[in-house]
């Protein structure tokens, strides 16, 4: 057992705890789980997922809204609709791809600025989608501060380091030093210019780029173009995933 420490008033809590290798052959495919439980006198516990990841491999940080859900982020209104008010709608062939990738022994790291109180629908869309399974790095939200403002009227930022996904995918990196990295995102808002600022931040780990074009930008635009990726890391534009060549 392992006493985790106690959340913050939006219900989070984050901890580091050693696990037995041999603790579950499952949980090593990716299939495993563990128990939560109060100790505070409250009923209930709560099953969640454990993915046990080797030292070494190949991971898939993915974007969630407009790479492989379609939300429409560019527009406000359409957006706000499609978070809570429709039915989720997977982008077509997404979900084969990712499988395939899954096949070749990738993990999947779902990034993304949706807020964590839609974890339970998102991970439900992901699972009936026919996506992989994987861990989750949401936006924490909470209507006691100015969070909630802040996911409706998100800044523009200028630089990649201040964008919300970055913390998330610094610490994926950072935690798996020895694993190759797939970044996958759109070309709606600032994928393409964070996506690079990692590759130069960590130009040993990150093996390619993929950006599902929302812009109908070409891929020798200006704006991919003056991207400054490190030689050797790939990048490509698709519109449809069967555009795209094993990464």
């Amino acid at each position: 057992k392992f006493v985790l420490p106690a959340s913050s008033s939006g219900g989070h809590s984050m901890a580091h705890f050693p696990v037995k290798r041999s603790f579950s052959p499952a949980a090593q495919k990716g299939k495993g789980s563990y128990t939560i439980s109060a100790i505070n006198g409250q009923q209930g516990t709560v099953d969640a997922p454990l993915f046990i990841i080797p030292e070494e491999g190949t991971s898939v940080i993915s974007d969630i809204d407009d790479t492989i859900k379609i939300t429409e982020v560019r527009n406000r209104a359409s957006m706000i609709e499609n978070t809570f008010y429709r039915e989720f709608r997977p982008v077509p062939g997404m979900a084969e791809l990712y499988r395939r990738w899954k096949d070749r022994g990738m993990f999947f790291h779902y990034v993304s600025g949706s807020p964590y109180q839609l974890y339970p629908d998102i991970a439900s869309f992901l699972d009936s989608s026919g996506f992989p399974p994987g861990t989750f790095h949401l936006r924490e939200l909470s209507v006691h501060d100015s969070s909630f403002l802040s996911f409706l009227n998100t800044p523009e930022v200028d630089e990649p380091e201040e964008h919300y996904k970055y913390p998330a995918i610094k610490r994926l990196l950072e935690a798996f030093p020895r694993r190759k990295f797939i970044l996958v995102g759109d070309s709606g808002e600032m994928d393409p210019e964070l996506y690079a600022f990692v590759a130069r931040q960590f130009p040993g780990q990150v093996q390619s780029i993929v950006i599902r074009n929302i812009t109908s930008e070409e891929e020798n635009a200006d704006r991919f173009r003056n991207l400054e990726i490190p030689e050797g890391i790939s990048f490509s534009v698709f519109a449809s995933p069967v555009e795209l060549n094993s990464p």
